[in-house]
């Protein structure tokens, strides 16, 4: 009786043994699972992240008009003999930039997407009204009025875009924000 005894106890031990192993090893791979997922969502996160950086990145340099105290960004004005070429040429490469960046908006904060739109249709305006400036320092006068707004918008949009960053492990707030459409 004592053998069966042992022998029932070690096979009872063995079976819960297995349920709670095979139970562990299914949690673990669930785990395994969101990790890897919200691990992806993280990588398209930085992607669009390095989309907009690399869009801001355009307007980095600024430098002073003829000495005086204005300043503008060295986006706008590059090669000013040939101003017309030189901006078509800086503004494709804005577009495809800024096409970039939207094609990623689902990936960034409501915030940084609304800031990117207001920054994105302060530099479009900009360059529709270049298009019907006459050449010279007209425009270059236009840019300076126009510095300080930009330069704002894209400090707000940098500032979003590092506080995303601060907050890109928490993969559940992200989709809970954008579900509430914040």
């Amino acid at each position: 009786m004592e053998a069966t005894t042992i022998l029932t106890s070690s096979l009872i031990a063995a079976v819960i043994s297995a349920g709670v192993s095979a139970w562990m090893s299914l949690v673990l791979k669930n785990k395994d699972y969101r990790n890897d997922y919200y691990k992806k969502v993280i990588d398209k996160r930085l992607k669009a992240a390095e989309a907009l950086e690399a869009l801001l990145a355009l307007f980095a340099s600024v430098t002073t008009i003829n000495g005086s105290e204005g300043v503008i960004y060295v986006f706008f004005i590059k090669n000013h003999h040939s101003y017309k070429e030189e901006f078509m040429s800086e503004n494709d490469n804005f577009s495809k930039l800024a096409e970039s960046v939207a094609g990623q908006t689902m990936w960034l904060s409501r915030d940084c997407v609304k800031l990117l739109k207001e920054f994105s249709s302060m530099v479009s305006a900009v360059r529709y009204e270049v298009d019907k400036i006459a050449q010279g320092y007209v425009i270059m006068d236009y840019y300076a009025n126009k510095h300080n707004d930009i330069a704002r918008a894209k400090r707000l949009l940098e500032i979003s875009l590092a506080d995303d960053m601060a907050h890109l492990y928490d993969v559940e707030a992200f989709f809970r924000l954008r579900k509430k459409g914040l």
